[in-house]
């Protein structure tokens, strides 16, 4: 069997059929990139508070901030943009940046980055490396705003 012919045997009898009447050179051409931004997986992940979270990173977080008594908001509406963690009451955003090192996540990013300083938000974030040690990476710097919470450190 040709490779191609395995190839359209792989896809079914609808792409069988599609490239018998457009021709295969159709059907061998990769898909435009989509131009919408990727949709943001559904929370799936529970908090020991409860709440729905899409990351085993944004989980560690939300614990950690959940046992710490931090008041915080998921994916509120801030600047433009729906940060993870929002602490109203300092104008702060945690961010997790669960994707650091990918040229399209690292340049939205630094968008938001931009955005936030420009509105005067003061910004912690955290990536899979440093979510490691919460208490150095994350209560060291909540401390200056939660002293009561992070008297430990």
């Amino acid at each position: 069997m040709e490779p191609l012919t395995g190839f359209l045997v792989g896809l079914g009898v609808a792409a069988a059929a599609a490239a018998a009447v457009l021709g295969t050179r159709y059907l061998l051409r990769k898909p435009a990139p989509a131009e919408a931004p990727e949709a943001k997986p559904v929370p799936t992940l529970r908090s020991k508070g409860g709440l729905a979270v899409r990351s085993r990173g944004e989980l560690m977080i939300a614990n950690y901030l959940e046992a710490k008594g931090v008041p915080f908001e998921y994916e509120a509406k801030v600047a433009g943009y729906t940060p993870d963690f929002y602490v109203r009451e300092h104008r702060l955003i945690i961010e997790y940046w669960g994707l650091i090192g990918h040229r399209h996540y690292d340049l939205k990013r630094a968008k938001k980055l931009e955005r936030y300083k420009a509105e005067g938000y003061r910004v912690i974030g955290l990536t899979p490396r440093t979510v490691q040690n919460l208490s150095l990476n994350l209560g060291k710097k909540l401390k200056k705003y939660f002293p009561e919470q992070f008297q430990d450190l």
